[in-house]
């Protein structure tokens, strides 16, 4: 495994330990205004856990200041499944099994895929105790905590002829949805072509937006906003990027007129939480920009650069 690799992987649960007490937090006078209590302007490192849908008072042992957050939990969980297996994934059977092991005696915060899947798995288990939950049990969830499932598998992997389908199978056991799934492994592209084939960002997101990419167009298209959006960048003099909030606004905007072209009694505050619906596609695009402004050059696989948490 390279330096670039497991720099990758520690930076990854550094940067969601870091960004987990302001976990959340929507509305950016809110941000500001919980920030400016202990005098910072941006979340990073804040000291003071803070979002207000966990706590460690609600889950003990769990979201203490330099913990990680519920979704970087669950690369934690697939440290430990590779760490428990001697490093190795032979089947969405066997992850899947793992997930759900792990997902009843999970004391932290359960997110509505892991619901979803762990009622699913259940089901198909009271019926038969020997069932294969893969990957029907999987819940049909579109949300950005599949990124980090995606590192542990290619700190392992990365490189490897079969790294995208253990990848397809540690994100479908979770979330059998076949949009998250491209994300995943778009996300997966990325870390090859950086961290393995020691190319810059405009190649690998050019790769990325190929139609032989083998990628939904979705994914591509989101791929190149996202790398556009960070290219042109509209910095405040606080500090605060305005673009992918605006992209949410204007797309929740776009959804909500969508939906009520053919639903004429949707109420207009229906448009305020489409933001929720947007939050995928938006992650993705945070994390090409993060990935951009962290990663300055990799160069080879063998390379010593370090990575730079922001």
């Amino acid at each position: 495994m390279s330096s670039a690799v497991v720099k990758a992987v520690l930076g990854g649960f550094v940067a969601d330990a870091a960004s987990m007490p302001t976990h959340w937090i929507y509305d950016r006078e809110k941000l500001k205004e919980v920030l400016g209590k202990e005098g910072m302007k941006t979340p990073a490192f804040f000291k003071t856990p803070s979002c207000p849908f966990y706590s460690s008072k609600e889950f003990i042992g769990h979201y203490e200041h330099g913990m990680s957050s519920p979704y970087g939990e669950q690369g934690e969980m697939v440290l430990k499944f590779l760490e428990k297996n001697n490093g190795s994934i032979d089947s969405g059977r066997q992850f899947s099994d793992y997930l759900y092991e792990w997902g009843m005696s999970f004391t932290g915060r359960k997110d509505h895929a892991t619901k979803l899947f762990l009622e699913a798995a259940e089901k198909m288990k009271s019926e038969s105790a020997d069932a294969n939950i893969f990957p029907v049990a999987g819940a049909d969830d579109e949300q950005a905590n599949c990124f980090f499932k995606v590192a542990p598998i290619f700190a392992r992997y990365g490189g490897s002829d079969d790294c995208a389908q253990k990848v397809d199978w540690v994100i479908r056991a979770h979330q059998n949805n076949d949009k998250t799934v491209h994300f995943a492994l778009a996300f997966h592209m990325m870390l090859d072509h950086l961290l393995i084939k020691g190319n810059d960002m405009d190649r690998a997101i050019s790769a990325i937006c190929k139609e032989t990419s083998g990628l939904c167009e979705e994914v591509r298209a989101a791929t190149k906003k996202g790398w556009d959006a960070r290219t042109k960048a509209n910095i405040s003099d606080d500090g605060w990027d305005y673009d992918l909030v605006k992209y949410g606004n204007d797309l929740s905007t776009e959804i909500y007129n969508a939906k009520k072209g053919k639903d004429p009694n949707l109420p207009e505050t229906y448009s305020k939480i489409m933001a929720l619906t947007c939050a995928f596609p938006q992650s993705y695009f945070c994390a090409l920009k993060i990935v951009g402004d962290t990663i300055e050059t990799i160069g080879s696989p063998s390379d010593n650069n370090d990575f730079k948490v922001s």
